[in-house]
């Protein structure tokens, strides 16, 4: 379904003009203006800034030691951890810049829905009003028949969520019966363009929540791949039981940001307060990160482990030598994962060079990280003792691409482990329990209703958010 570029609504074809606002259709491709490409951050004199970011890159291999004589496939884990403070001052204005897209559509007009989502925005503005609380832009893009800028550009501590909640309440768009999610990440990315096209280092994020699924898929993918030209993180936050987890995650997953939540009535509050939280901890706006293997090695499967499970495609080595992608923003303190699967030439040699890591952060405050990795060979074929923690990621990754049951078990009792551990939505512990009751049962998923497999497939979040939980139902209007 075509829409129009100026205010979004459904148009009756590509070369109708709008019925609503009367704007005549633009040349393909002209609805957006072409994206900029965004330079490294430089000092005045042109010469790299002194980077202030403190970032750990922690290679670790599934084996300390393989045999020399044989081609092995090994297994390595890279977690990259930055510290340091916000990569904007937060004296000198915004640190952050959010980019809200929210489906009003018909499907939304629920108890357990509208009045869910609107709580949990005016429990974020609450948060990102809090006295002592970074300054963090905010726009608000609806979606439904149609899509609308509810605002855009606005300071977070100057929004009354009675004066938001009010505005979604008179949208005419409220509950139309159809999900445009391509105008509404038209609007989005406009918002993004234009921001970055003022300050380029402003961590910018897109995040789009959906209760159904894009009505026009081929659109949505060609929004996101303009979108995906800029330094914007964009994720998704699949919303009840009749979210499609997987289309969402076709749009967004391996890109920059690149998550997709699962999120019911009990937890959408938590995942609002990761918004507000993480939008004051960016401490680098870009990570670009790259392997690249030395020569004998070879690169067959490159993943990302958390935050968010996501295969790469078969061409992600490119010649089987070079892995590289841009993480997006990074948070202070947070760790990053990545799994790649990789064989060893065989060697007479006492020890074989994998390759080299290298992170790029652009900015004032970023610099160029390295870690070079190599394993030792062993000439009697012994083997040393497993990493647990790369045994447990390639145990979960390995469920991405395989549906056996025995890899299924193991990927979910792995997962068990660590969301009991990470305090993880119960919901979604008990999901896994019945999973694993009915592979070990019945050796498939069968027992599973829709709903519960995308529960499985999509990401979680963490149980019991920071901000208390008092009824705020008299602001949740609807």
């Amino acid at each position: 379904m075509a829409t129009c570029t100026s205010c979004g609504s459904p148009r009756p074809s590509a070369e109708a003009a709008c019925p609503r606002c009367g704007v005549a259709p633009q040349a393909e491709g002209s609805e957006l203006l072409t994206l900029l490409e965004f330079e490294e951050g430089r000092a005045p004199d042109g010469t790299p800034a002194a980077g202030r970011l403190a970032v750990e890159i922690r290679p670790r291999l599934e084996h300390s030691g393989v045999p020399a004589a044989s081609d092995p496939v090994v297994h390595l884990m890279v977690d990259v951890t930055p510290y340091g403070p916000p990569v904007a001052e937060p004296k000198s204005g915004p640190v952050a810049h959010v980019i809200l897209v929210l489906d009003l559509s018909a499907s939304m007009n629920h108890q357990d829905k509208y009045p869910v989502l609107t709580e949990a925005l005016s429990g974020m503005l609450y948060d990102l009003a809090k006295p002592g609380s970074a300054e963090v832009l905010l726009s608000v893009v609806l979606f439904a028949y149609g899509s609308e800028t509810l605002f855009r550009d606005v300071p977070a501590s100057q929004l009354n969520p009675r004066d938001v909640l009010a505005k979604i309440d008179r949208s005419a768009l409220r509950f139309g019966r159809y999900t445009d999610v391509v105008g509404g990440l038209k609007r989005a990315a406009r918002i993004a363009y234009d921001q970055l096209s003022e300050k380029k280092s402003m961590p910018t994020r897109i995040y789009l929540l959906t209760d159904g699924q894009p009505q026009d898929m081929p659109g949505s993918r060609a929004i996101m791949a303009r979108i995906a030209k800029m330094p914007v993180d964009v994720d998704g936050l699949a919303f009840g039981n009749d979210a499609d987890v997987g289309l969402l995650q076709e749009l967004v997953s391996g890109g920059r940001g690149g998550t997709v939540k699962h999120v019911r009535s009990e937890t959408l509050s938590e995942a609002f307060d990761r918004i507000a939280e993480v939008a004051q901890n960016v401490v680098s706006n870009r990570a670009q990160f790259s392997l690249e293997l030395a020569p004998g090695v070879v690169g067959s499967a490159a993943y990302r482990y958390r935050p968010g499970r996501h295969r790469f495609g078969e061409n992600s080595f490119g010649e089987s030598s070079a892995f590289r992608t841009d993480l997006g923003t990074l948070e202070s303190g947070r760790t990053y994962s990545l799994l790649f699967e990789l064989r060893l030439p065989e060697t007479d040699a006492d020890r074989t060079e994998i390759g080299r890591i290298t992170l790029r952060l652009p900015g004032p405050g970023g610099g160029v990280f390295e870690e070079f990795v190599t394993v030792p060979r062993t000439a009697d074929g012994t083997v040393s003792e497993p990493d647990g923690e790369v045994i447990a990621a390639r145990d979960v990754l390995a469920a991405l691409s395989g549906s056996d049951p025995k890899t299924q078990l193991r990927a979910l009792r792995v997962r068990r482990k660590l969301y009991v551990a990470e305090r993880r939505d119960p919901h979604v512990v008990a999901v896994i329990d019945k999973a694993i009751a009915s592979l070990e049962q019945a050796g498939s998923l069968a027992a599973l209703s829709a709903a519960e497999q995308a529960t499985l497939r999509s990401h979680t979040v963490t149980a019991g958010g920071s901000r208390p939980a008092p009824a705020r139902r008299e602001l949740a209007a609807g």
